[in-house]
């Protein structure tokens, strides 16, 4: 099973049940947890949806606080929070 990020072109509304994804007629940027990828791209392309980019999520390093940061800003007690993890 993976997590990723999808960018595709439907040419009308279309809704699978799994994974849930709901696809507006247009451009569509979603996120989806997917058990067998090469069959998830079958099954929009069966739905006339043309995927552009897909990018794998799983095993990426944590965001650095800081790096969320404008020059000279103050981490928030949530940002603060978040770097403790």
């Amino acid at each position: 099973m993976g997590y990723y990020s999808f960018v595709a072109l439907a040419r009308h509304p279309v809704a699978l049940p799994d994974p849930l994804v709901m696809l507006g007629e247009g451009v569509n940027v979603f996120t989806a947890l997917v058990d067998d990828l090469p069959d998830f791209l079958s099954t929009l392309a069966g739905e006339d949806v043309e995927v552009k980019q897909v990018n794998a999520l799983d095993g990426l390093d944590p965001v650095p606080v800081e790096s969320l940061l404008l020059p000279g800003e103050e981490p928030t007690p949530a940002l603060r929070l978040l770097s403790t993890k």
